[in-house]
């Protein structure tokens, strides 16, 4: 985004596909620390956006490199790390879950990190696991991550 606005260009969707993704063991979509880095990064880049739009100056331009020290929290962002973590539970991933959970619960606390988190701490035991694995496979779609 910065690049387009300081040279004035355009932006268009292409037709062809120019970028396919692969999954790798170590890749961000099997770790779950590098997984919330890469999301929590995407959003600082759309807050640096669009604070450039107003002020014409990002964050990262006013205050340099503490600038993520100032992102602002987003409730979108938590939800979408609790509704990830289910999915990674579902899968048998549980640990990334439990980490993915505690994220989204950082992040913003509303029912759903809250829910992740009462996942989190009942999927400690055996018995709760497997139904909560049960529930979740019937409830959620599958993905390809």
């Amino acid at each position: 985004m910065r690049i387009g606005r300081a040279s004035g260009c355009d932006y268009a969707i292409l037709p062809e596909t120019l970028y396919e993704r692969r999954h790798l063991s170590s890749g961000v979509s099997r770790n779950p620390d590098n997984y919330f880095l890469q999301r929590k990064l995407a959003l600082f880049a759309v807050q640096c956006a669009l604070t450039a739009i107003e002020d014409d100056k990002d964050l990262i331009d006013r205050f340099g490199a503490p600038a993520f020290l100032l992102m602002k929290r987003s409730r979108r962002l938590s939800n979408e790390l609790a509704i990830d973590g289910f999915r990674w539970l579902r899968d048998d991933r549980v640990e990334g879950a439990r980490k993915l959970f505690g994220a989204a619960w950082n992040e913003h606390r509303n029912v759903r990190s809250g829910a992740g988190i009462l996942a989190s701490r009942l999927s400690t035991y055996g018995p709760f696991l497997w139904t909560m694995q049960a529930v979740l496979r019937f409830v959620t779609p599958s993905t390809n991550a």
